[in-house]
């Protein structure tokens, strides 16, 4: 380590999409002219720069490039971040695609703001930013099954970089924070995921390195989604169904997954077997056997369903995979919209096995084209609503709807840090903060480590931070601003020479709580609320118009 004293740099990772890099809060001023604390930034869907460029794929800026764009679109002391952008190919319409950095409001940029944004006219603590943006269809594809490798592609190039942006300055490894505020629903909530295992072990790499690595991400929006079942059985043959609603004019494929407990070693006989019924009366039937049975208009598959066994936990999982309920295409097969009828027949679980059942994420994305609708799990039991109308956030006993277990399903590692989020006028959680995860064959079931605010009441909605454009300030709400608020705080802790970990924020939630006046509503519970809720400082003075 360098022998300089005072705050140390913290290198501040952004994993992201619609990231306007050229924005004020992303630069400085020095000497009169405009210089970046970008020190590289990834597309990973632009166009390749072929062999003079370090990316595999993608295209790529550092600091130097940034800084003589910056130089070249500079009109009479204002940068004309516009022309910028289509210089470096992160607006081109052109290309297909949505073009998120082109819209007034955009979640990377304002993420990034919440990470890392400073005010660029006054002395900033020095936070080096690589940031990258994932590929458009890695975004618009919400179920998340795009998103590994992209996603560690992305980690390894920002502590690659970090790594140069150390011997720069003089250290030997700076500490870095990564924010990604992404998530899924389904998966098996206990770890294992490949993303959450990759996670994991590259922290705990680092670790051995000398490298302080802190990875954040947001619990999730999911609370009130209904789609997460759990189910027990009293006795041998007894019976359970789930009802799963499909939407009509859904682009995109539905899947379905009912996870098991381990499976004992030798153990031959199926424990449960499954009779899945389409919305037409159509039935199969399938247990814990290899194969797969399917459902089809002709030749032509539209639904599929079988089962797999995880060699790292030995547990079971039945997978149910739709087509889209409509295409453009008037030739396409389609799956029927509707409710989807899956009985479950305990053949050998005891009293405490319990199944969980997540339906992935299916949605389409604010502002990008209309593809997917979000299925569910549709019973009566469950109550959405209370008799003043307002959303229901308790769970019923006796339903196999469950609020409980809705955490991010990335999110379910040791390592990262996970935050949920809470109403900062109210003091409650948000409504669709997720709730943590209670699979007991995890080796800690997960749930948030605290809560930051996400939406400033229950009628100021988000958060406020940058735009895309500089002198633009929007609100944002959910877990995603939650999280990139302690990232901030995580850097500001590394820079003094503090742990600024896992346990570190759990204290300071802790203390916070504690430090609360009379009369505040009660700590929301630790499966949605961790150590309680977190008093952050605000990320500076946000300088421009107001966009509503």
């Amino acid at each position: 380590m360098s022998d300089a004293t005072g705050p140390i740099p913290v290198v501040m990772g952004v994993i992201d999409d619609g990231i306007a890099f050229a924005h004020e809060r992303f630069r400085s001023l020095v000497n009169g002219r405009w210089k970046s604390r970008v020190e590289s930034w990834w597309l990973q869907d632009g166009a390749h720069q072929g062999s003079t460029s370090s990316v595999p794929y993608g295209r790529e800026l550092r600091k130097a490039e940034i800084d003589n764009l910056l130089d070249a679109c500079n009109r009479a002391g204002h940068v004309d971040e516009d022309l910028l952008y289509r210089k470096a190919g992160l607006i081109d319409f052109r290309q297909a695609g949505h073009k998120s950095a082109a819209w007034r409001a955009a979640h990377g940029t304002h993420v990034m703001d919440l990470a890392c944004g400073l005010v660029p006219y006054e002395p900033q603590a020095e936070r080096p930013i690589v940031c990258v943006q994932l590929p458009t269809r890695v975004t618009a594809q919400t179920s998340g099954a795009a998103l590994y490798p992209y996603a560690l592609d992305a980690i390894a190039y920002i502590l690659s970089c970090a790594e140069e942006i150390s011997k720069e300055r003089g250290y030997s490894h700076l500490p870095v924070v990564i924010n990604l505020s992404y998530g899924r629903l389904a998966g098996p909530h206990d770890g294992t995921l490949d993303l959450e295992s990759a996670i994991d072990d590259i922290v705990d790499n680092c670790a051995e390195h000398g490298i302080s690595l802190r990875v954040v991400l947001p619990s999730g929006n999911s609370y009130l989604y209904r789609c997460h079942s759990q189910v027990s059985f009293e006795r041998r043959s007894q019976t359970a169904s789930l009802l799963w609603r499909v939407m009509p004019d859904d682009r995109t494929p539905s899947f379905l997954e009912i996870w098991l407990p381990p499976r004992k070693s030798g153990l031959s006989a199926s424990r449960i077997e499954l009779k899945i019924t389409s919305p037409t009366g159509q039935s199969r039937s399938i247990g814990e056997t290899p194969g797969a049975v399917r459902w089809a208009s002709g030749n032509q598959t539209y639904a599929k369903a079988h089962y797999v066994i995880s060699p790292i936990t030995q547990r079971g999982m039945f997978l149910i995979a739709l087509a889209p309920t409509a295409q453009l295409d008037p030739t396409a097969t389609l799956s029927p919209a509707g409710t989807w009828t899956i009985e479950l027949r305990n053949r050998g679980l005891s009293r405490a096995d319990t199944i969980h059942a997540w339906i992935q994420r299916d949605d389409t994305l604010y502002g990008f084209p209309s593809q997917g609708r979000q299925s569910c799990f549709d019973h009566a039991c469950y109550a959405r609503y209370d008799h003043a109308g307002r959303d229901n956030e308790m769970d019923d006993a006796a339903c196999v709807v469950k609020r409980d277990s809705t955490i991010n399903g990335i999110a379910t590692g040791q390592h990262p840090i996970v935050i949920g989020g809470y109403l900062g006028k109210e003091m409650v959680a948000a409504p669709y903060s997720a709730a943590g995860s209670s699979i007991p064959s995890a080796s800690s079931p997960r749930k948030p480590d605290a809560l930051a605010i996400s939406d400033n009441s229950r009628v100021h909605r988000g958060v406020l931070a940058a735009g895309t454009r500089s002198g633009s300030v929007v609100a944002i709400g959910g877990t995603s601003v939650a999280a990139p608020q302690v990232a901030r705080w995580c850097a500001s802790q590394l820079a003094s020479g503090n742990a600024g970990n896992r346990a570190s924020v759990q204290a300071l939630a802790a203390q916070d709580e504690a430090g609360l006046p009379a009369g505040t509503p009660a700590v929301p519970s630790p499966q949605r609320g961790g150590s309680g809720r977190l008093r952050l400082p605000s990320p500076g003075p946000l300088k421009g118009r107001m966009d509503p």
